[in-house]
């Protein structure tokens, strides 16, 4: 099964995933703003941080950044965002490398979470650890899978559910699932025609209430069908030339 293409070119998960992306993203740079105003952490921000940090605690000062990760989280008494997490590390006395810690941070919950299944990330950019999630951080996972396209089910929860309605499909002989094409062969024909004359592409869409995405996917190639048109019309007016010159030359020869 091919997942259905938008009209960027991009599967319906792939957008998702872009929009998530870019949203936590803008939530770090909402964060780094705050802190170039304030030139230090806010005490806000250190209050939102709730960790119980011993200041030159070797592991958050010494580990490598991947191993601090579960034990910082363990320390926090609610999910934390990437900024959040560098506050305190540089609290407890760790020093960055890296001009962008955040993004350091970040790459190394990713390398956490790939070894440690109890890392994870709630959403909107923030991690903690699945034997501290409360009722509360539930809530917010199963919100956020709300605008994930997971109709509030976990990802794991909505993978298990697609597997087995795919599985019962199969099981029952059907070749495809979902919702019926709209791209069907009487309607090609009809998108074929219309482009051959002429049409243009978003006027044919309007006309038959689908996506140019969908009629590029099914094979439609505008420009090709528009120039097949163009010929044919050239052809079919030399013909009616040809046809009238031969009737002009009768007609002369028989006065």
């Amino acid at each position: 099964m091919t997942a259905k293409k938008t009209v960027s070119g991009l599967t319906l998960e792939e957008v998702r995933a872009e929009r998530l992306r870019a949203t936590r993203e803008y939530l770090d740079l909402l964060e780094e703003r705050e802190l170039e105003l304030t030139g230090s952490p806010s005490e806000l921000s250190v209050a939102k941080t709730k960790a119980e940090i011993v200041p030159g605690d070797v592991r958050l000062v010494k580990w490598p950044l991947s191993d601090a990760m579960p034990i910082f989280l363990e320390l926090c008494r609610e999910p934390q965002t990437a900024k959040q997490i560098v506050e305190g590390l540089k609290r407890a006395g760790r020093e960055f490398e890296s001009d962008k810690p955040v993004r350091a941070v970040r790459a190394a919950l990713k390398k956490a979470m790939a070894v440690n299944p109890d890392v994870y990330t709630i959403g909107w950019a923030k991690y903690y650890l699945r034997s501290k999630s409360t009722r509360r951080t539930k809530q917010i996972e199963k919100a956020f899978a709300k605008t994930n396209g997971t109709g509030g089910r976990t990802t794991k929860e909505h993978g298990r559910l697609t597997s087995a309605g795919i599985a019962k499909r199969r099981k029952e002989g059907s070749a495809s699932w979902g919702p019926p094409k709209k791209a069907t062969p009487e309607l090609l024909d009809k998108v074929r025609e219309m482009l051959r004359n002429g049409a243009k592409l978003k006027d044919v869409c309007k006309t038959h209430n689908i996506s140019t995405a969908s009629l590029y996917g099914a094979g439609i190639k505008p420009t090709e069908l528009k120039k097949e048109g163009r010929k044919q019309r050239e052809l079919d007016e030399a013909k009616k030339q040809d046809s009238d010159n031969v009737l002009q030359f009768a007609k002369v020869q028989n006065e």
